[in-house]
């Protein structure tokens, strides 16, 4: 699988100061919603020890915001989320 350029830095970087790094990859299809709140709920239980999430897109970290919210894990003194990409989407605001 070709990984975007960003997603190698970030990893290579992580592994050097002696991070781990867990990747999640899931194919697009147009009604994705059930399905990626289902992968990112499994994804945050299968590493509750992760101290943060690297979204490659903008508004898959607000997917990951508001799975994480609903499950009430307490964003950012639990866990960081950073998203990067889709400048289109930065009016995007979430609130407390």
């Amino acid at each position: 699988m070709k990984y975007d350029v960003r997603y190698q830095g970030f990893r290579e970087e992580m592994e050097k100061q002696g991070g781990v790094v867990y990747s999640y990859h899931h194919e697009i299809h147009d009604d994705m919603s059930e399905d990626i709140a289902s992968l990112i709920t499994q994804m945050y239980y299968d590493h509750e020890d992760a101290q943060g999430v690297f979204a490659e897109s903008f508004m898959l970290s607000v997917d990951i915001y508001r799975t994480f919210a609903s499950l009430g894990i307490d964003i950012p003194n639990e866990i960081k989320v950073i998203g990067y990409g889709n400048a289109e989407y930065r009016r995007v605001a979430i609130h407390k």
